[in-house]
């Protein structure tokens, strides 16, 4: 209830400890309240620079702007979580399922075909590669359309086997 107050406090707290993820953090929040989006993805990056465990924060962020019906801006988000867990496949997949929503099929094939070929474990995830190779067989079969974030249809991609 005290935004100010708050936002006065951590610029105080930047001021004492300008390396201090938390605090870049803290200041990433604070300003999202005060709807200052530019400003706040700024202060993310820092967090994410000095400690990249706060690029978790960009996954939340493309699960809001799917909620906002802005699949562009949600890929973007994923991206930047992309950058710093290179490692991680589900975010490839996250992007790779949204790209298929939005019809963009070139670019989801393009993301799904890697995730394809990876050695995936039996035991923890049965039946992965059979799950992405539906989802690119769904993706071939998709009449392209339009949506809000994504103005020219693509056409159907085509997987080289």
């Amino acid at each position: 209830f005290q935004k100010e107050k708050i936002l006065g406090l951590y610029l105080e707290m930047e001021d004492a400890a300008p390396q201090d993820a938390s605090v870049k953090y803290g200041l990433y929040q604070i300003t999202r309240q005060f709807n200052q989006g530019a400003k706040a993805l700024d202060y993310l990056a820092q967090a994410v620079a000095l400690d990249s465990v706060y690029a978790l924060e960009y996954l939340d962020l493309a699960t809001i702007a799917l909620e906002k019906e802005r699949p562009r801006e949600a890929i973007r988000t994923l991206e930047l979580a992309r950058e710093q867990f290179p490692l991680n496949p589900f975010i490839k997949l996250y992007i790779a399922d949204i790209l298929a929503k939005i019809s963009d099929n070139d670019s989801a094939i393009a993301q799904f075909e890697p995730l394809l070929k990876l050695t995936w474990s039996d035991l923890y995830f049965k039946g992965i590669q059979a799950s992405i190779q539906g989802r690119i067989d769904a993706v071939n079969n998709s009449p392209a359309i339009k949506d809000s974030d994504h103005t020219t249809p693509k056409k159907k991609a085509v997987v080289n086997e």
